[in-house]
């Protein structure tokens, strides 16, 4: 039975390395993608971080140049721009979609790169049914080494993430433990009151008790001296 255990935590583990070492670092693939209705050679990346992270660690990159994104049908499109880890002289056309892998893999998001010679993916619409199937572009060599690049970017922006809401939720515990203390404070002095008050209270009750105890004694003194009854 422990042997079995013991192998049961092995394949656990390993297969939990397997999954890290994936995600640590990811597998640039050759895809087919579809852009304003033609069909494209390009590249795809899955990221173990949220679409925003992605997208603004890809965005850096062209901002660094000066150079904002085209937002066409959930494309971010680049034309004539230089990009280094693929050729740091000769300009060309890149098409990029950053989408999340589904709705229960919020944290799970995929890129999509087509990289080609400027002007050769038209700006308009492709309309042709031959031409929806097959364009032709075949794709700028070294395009996967974009994907590649972005690696280290990705990391650090889900690492700044983390941190940010590590920061924020210490933050939050730190309120909530002033909070605490504050009351705490509050109570103290509420305790010292009523301590007060209490003492107060109990003196009182003995000086009541003196002043019922005299009354009683004069009542019955009283009494005895009802003319009634004989008393004096």
């Amino acid at each position: 039975m422990r042997y079995l255990i013991t192998c049961l935590l092995i394949v656990i583990s390993s297969i939990v390395f397997s999954q890290n070492s994936i995600l640590d670092s990811p597998e640039v693939k050759n895809s087919t993608i579809e852009f304003n209705g033609g069909k494209y050679n390009g590249y795809l990346i899955e990221f173990n971080a949220s679409p925003d992270i992605v997208e603004e660690a890809i965005k850096e990159r062209f901002k660094l140049q000066g150079i904002k994104p085209k937002e066409t049908k959930s494309f971010m499109v680049y034309r004539n721009v230089v990009i280094p880890l693929i050729d740091p002289v000769k300009p060309m056309d890149a098409f990029i979609k950053v989408e999340r892998k589904s709705r229960k893999e919020k944290e799970q998001t995929i890129v999509y790169f087509i990289s080609a010679n400027p002007g050769e993916i038209p700006e308009d619409k492709l309309k042709s049914d031959a031409a929806s199937k097959s364009v032709g572009v075949t794709g700028i060599k070294k395009g996967d080494a974009f994907l590649t690049g972005l690696i280290p970017d990705v990391k650090q922006g889900v690492y700044n993430k983390d941190l940010a809401d590590q920061q924020s939720q210490l933050k939050k515990e730190e309120k909530k433990l002033s909070g605490l203390l504050d009351d705490q404070a509050d109570m103290e002095k509420k305790l010292k009151k009523l301590q007060s008050d209490l003492e107060f209270n109990k003196k009182a009750q003995e000086r009541q008790s003196a002043e019922v105890e005299k009354m009683k004694t004069a009542l019955n003194e009283l009494v005895l001296k009802n003319p009634s009854k004989g008393g004096q």
